[in-house]
């Protein structure tokens, strides 16, 4: 697992994803690449988010697990993975 945090003042674009899905992938062999969107993301990004399959988590995710959700629950994640 592999996570990046943008704190842009404009959503997360779809360049910053491709730089991002490509390094944590290939330089950092991560299975579960996570980019963390403080002001979101733009549709182009969540675009190719769908289709390459980094996991995308916004203010929304970050306040449910610090509320007490677990992490992978938030994120997604099977039980079976854990």
């Amino acid at each position: 697992m592999i996570l990046q945090c943008k704190h842009y003042q404009k959503p997360v674009g779809s360049g910053d994803m491709q730089k991002f899905n490509g390094t944590a992938r290939l330089h950092h062999e991560a299975d579960v690449p996570i980019m963390i969107g403080l002001n979101g993301f733009t549709q182009p990004a969540a675009d190719f988010a769908a289709y390459h399959e980094p996991i995308l988590v916004g203010r929304s995710e970050l306040k449910r697990w610090g509320h007490g959700q677990h992490l992978y629950d938030v994120l997604g994640i099977s039980s079976t993975t854990r």
